[in-house]
């Protein structure tokens, strides 16, 4: 091989990767969203399949945990001082882009913010759990961060708990989360796509071609990455590499 033939293979895994993801961002939104401007073709309105949210139920077991709803990956996590529920973006092991949510009832915000660890966090306290379910009201909160929102109900056996904190406290509760469909991810993150590319996960793509077009992604750069050690280890312990 030439000093320099082993960018061949950079080149196709870029250019692979870079127009899959140009592709991608081309497709025309009615082919992954749905319109209201298509013509009905069926005696279901259009507008009473929107209108449906999408829901998930968490159980609360005292740690954290890791859900997506909506497009959004949010994390639940438990403290002794209350709930904190973010969104994020990861990819692999890496995550960045932490987004807190507010906690409002009526319109007003009962969340408090604490410093965890050397971050602010914003959680909702068992003591104002307690304090809405006295005044008689639904323990249905809206979450509110700059990127989207959308509601949680505490819910918990009022036949074994007297109060909510009670049932927080036993790890006996749940949150029961809802969102709208305008309050759906439907952006594009280039990050996210480059990593479902090499995962081999890119959704609504049968597992057969989603491993057609990573495995040779996967061989191209265990050679490339082979290449690249042999030529540090050559420039550093002399020999000249590959």
């Amino acid at each position: 091989m030439g000093d320099i033939s082993e960018m061949r293979g950079l080149v196709v895994v870029g250019c692979i990767v870079f127009i899959s993801i140009y592709l991608i961002i081309c497709i025309p939104p009615q082919f992954y969203t749905a319109s209201l401007e298509q013509q009905e073709t069926g005696s279901v309105n259009p507008s009473q399949i929107l209108a449906w949210n999408e829901t998930y139920t968490y159980n609360c077991t005292g740690l954290f945990g890791n859900i997506n709803i909506g497009g959004w990956n949010v994390r639940i996590t438990e403290w002794i001082q209350g709930i904190e529920i973010y969104t994020y973006d990861y990819w692999w092991i890496f995550e960045w882009n932490y987004d807190w949510f507010k906690w409002f009832m009526d319109g007003i915000e009962v969340s408090k913010h604490y410093n965890l660890f050397d971050e602010d966090r914003i959680l909702i306290e068992p003591a104002q759990l307690d304090k809405d379910f006295n005044a008689g009201k639904d323990l249905k909160y809206d979450l509110r961060n700059s990127k989207t929102q959308m509601t949680v109900t505490f819910a918990f056996n009022t036949s074994a708990y007297s109060l909510p904190s009670d049932a927080y406290t036993a790890h006996d509760a749940f949150l029961i989360f809802n969102i709208d469909f305008n309050d759906r991810n439907t952006s594009i993150n280039a990050i996210s796509l480059i990593g479902m590319i090499f995962m081999a996960s890119l959704p609504g793509v049968h597992p057969i071609l989603n491993y057609l077009i990573a495995v040779p992604l996967w061989i191209c750069s265990l050679y490339l990455a082979f290449i690249f050690v042999l030529r540090i280890i050559g420039a550093v312990f002399g020999g000249g590499g590959a």
